[in-house]
């Protein structure tokens, strides 16, 4: 995706939608790696558990990488969450 030189982050939540709808979300805005920042990488719906997300992702060409250290539903360590902020920009950047 072009911009102005300055790397965009989204957020995005799964909800409830089944993978398709989830992935096409994803690519309509041209995600090209996920940052997963739950504190755990769990969900009731199988397809966003940590591991099964991360090799649907990868089916896809997309990267994952879980950073449990930003906190999710914890309070987050205030070192460890500037080091997965930190771990963001820098995905992001490259």
């Amino acid at each position: 995706m072009q911009n102005s030189g300055m790397d965009v982050l989204y957020t995005i939540g799964h909800g409830r939608h089944p993978f398709d709808f989830f992935l096409k979300l994803v690519r309509q805005h041209e995600i090209e790696f996920l940052c997963d920042v739950r504190s755990v990488a769990r969900s009731r719906w199988p397809q966003f558990n940590g591991g099964v997300l991360r090799e649907l992702l990868a089916e896809n060409g997309i990267g994952y990488e879980h950073l449990p250290e930003t906190g999710g539903k914890t309070k987050p360590d205030p070192a460890d969450l500037a080091r997965g902020v930190d771990r963001i920009i820098e995905i992001a950047s490259d």
